[in-house]
């Protein structure tokens, strides 16, 4: 979002949303991290929630993945959950793969958490017990845990519409389920 466009579109999506509309917020930190978040915060936080520029990280659930790393110092893996809230949307879901990697040294971090401040949030996925959150260095190691928020996905009704949250970049979500492309996992 460009700072003059925020000013007229944040309200026009609040608007959208609490007059009967839906509205999917995916995180995409890609180039700039804080920067980014910062945006994304300015859009969800009069409704009780933001991210943290952050990396979810759980050593203990790293999902077997073809050719994926198993364990914190390969840099490239996937981790697992399998705490889901009963809820028409997630009915049926049983596991949720989260990418852990941080794909630039600008902090380009694939699963941030969010951070519910409004009680109107059901959270849908949250990483397991014992997950924690991180930040990487520009050497791309992870350095050590600076929080535990766990929340992966939410969602909330805003007047007659709902917003829902969704803590996984848009890469892994939207682009790469539809292509061949082998490089970042």
């Amino acid at each position: 979002m460009c700072p003059t466009g925020g000013i007229v579109n944040l309200p026009n999506l609040r608007t959208y949303v609490e007059s009967d509309g839906g509205l999917l917020v995916t995180s995409f930190f890609n180039q700039a991290g804080e920067a980014l978040c910062a945006s994304l915060d300015r859009l969800v936080d009069p409704w009780g929630a933001g991210f943290r520029a952050m990396e979810i990280i759980d050593t203990a659930h790293i999902a077997k993945v073809d050719r994926m790393g198993t364990s914190l110092k390969d840099k490239l893996l996937y981790c697992y959950t399998e705490n889901i809230t009963p809820h028409p949307v997630s009915n049926g879901v049983k596991h949720v793969y989260y990418p852990v990697v941080n794909l630039r040294w600008n902090r380009c971090y694939t699963t941030p958490p969010i951070v519910l401040y409004d009680k109107s949030w059901t959270p849908l996925v949250r990483a397991m017990a014992g997950s924690y959150n991180a930040k990487a260095d520009k050497l791309y190691d992870w350095q050590e845990p600076l929080g535990k928020e766990d929340v992966i996905c939410a969602v909330r009704t805003v007047g007659r519409g709902r917003v829902a949250l969704l803590s996984l970049n848009s890469y892994y979500t939207f682009y790469r389920p539809y292509t061949k492309e082998t490089a970042f996992g």
